[in-house]
């Protein structure tokens, strides 16, 4: 460390033997969590002490994390090559809990270890997607597997996220239409006269600053969807379809959702006042669709009580 009354020089060659991941944990806080692993390497450290230079090659081995927003874990083991302003990756294998693979590749760029910028593309295969409860998460939750493509791109402080999927099995998602000053109360189900009832909905969501999600979603028979009318007496719809959903969350616009659900085979559960509970079968070409506010659905199915 040469020091200079003007531009301090590093001159440093560094080693690692099986040094823990988790001590570089805080600079990934509020994105990934958990983070597990082992790194070996051999590195350069130069230039100025304000703007540092790292080069050099790494292994990383038995890596795990976990992504905040969607509460999914991943583990990989992988080489990682640092030039002046990247860390570039190739073709790693990642590993969900469940053991399906997806193939990561990209970069993460940097200004002199500063201002990181992600851009990873994710090619999945079955993969986890989801695994949130009400919980992490009040505007949608359940558990997800996919097969498709992801992009993670941006700055720690404001991530964006493109996911491009198809619902593979084991997929279930619930979304709550209900609202805190409607419980024990499904007045708003009408049968026979065929009147248009506005349901007014105004929750605090959750915290939506600094990321950006953009889900295009194939939904096949596989997977499985509740709409929560009121999940404190159990009204709800629960079915298996198919349609495309496009689910929009940002900090702007919170919450949006586009797209039409067709209904292959369901159950309702009717329930009124905590006294009637009606089990119905959902016939066969019920639509459901979406043009932007996920409580605004339009509802257009056919049910049978036996």
């Amino acid at each position: 460390y040469i020091i200079k009354p003007q531009g301090d020089l590093l001159d440093f060659d560094i080693s690692l033997r099986k040094t823990y991941i988790k001590t570089f944990s805080p600079y990934v806080k509020g994105i990934f969590s958990n983070i597990s692993g082992i790194a070996s390497g051999e590195f350069k450290l130069e230039g100025e002490l304000k703007s540092p230079v790292l080069t050099g090659e790494a292994h990383i081995q038995k890596a795990g994390f976990t992504v905040d927003y969607l509460n999914t874990s991943y583990s990989f083991s992988s080489d990682l090559e640092l030039t002046e302003d990247e860390i570039l990756f190739n073709d790693v294998t990642v590993y969900d809990i469940k053991g399906n693979k997806a193939v990561a590749n990209g970069k993460i760029a940097h200004d002199h270890l500063s201002d990181f910028y992600f851009d990873i593309n994710i090619n999945a295969n079955k993969v986890q997607m989801l695994n949130t409860t009400a919980a992490d998460n009040e505007l949608y939750y359940g558990v997800g597997y996919g097969t498709g493509n992801v992009s993670i791109s941006g700055y720690l402080d404001f991530i964006k996220m493109d996911i491009a999927m198809r619902t593979d099995k084991g997929t279930f998602i619930n979304i709550p239409l209900d609202n805190p000053e409607e419980v024990s109360q499904s007045n708003f189900i009408t049968f026979i006269k065929r009147d248009t009832v506005n349901v007014s909905v105004d929750e605090e969501i959750s915290d939506l600053s600094g990321i950006e999600l953009n889900m295009d979603f194939d939904v096949t028979t596989d997977a499985g969807v509740k709409l929560i009318f009121d999940d404190k007496i159990g009204d709800v719809i629960e079915g298996r379809g198919s349609g495309t959903l496009t689910m929009k969350v940002n900090d702007a616009d919170g919450f949006l959702m586009f797209g039409n659900y067709y209904i292959e085979a369901g159950q309702y559960n009717f329930t009124l006042q905590n006294i009637i509970s009606k089990p119905f079968s959902i016939q066969k070409g019920g639509i459901i669709s979406w043009t932007g506010d996920p409580y605004n659905a339009d509802i257009d199915i056919t049910a049978n009580y036996s």
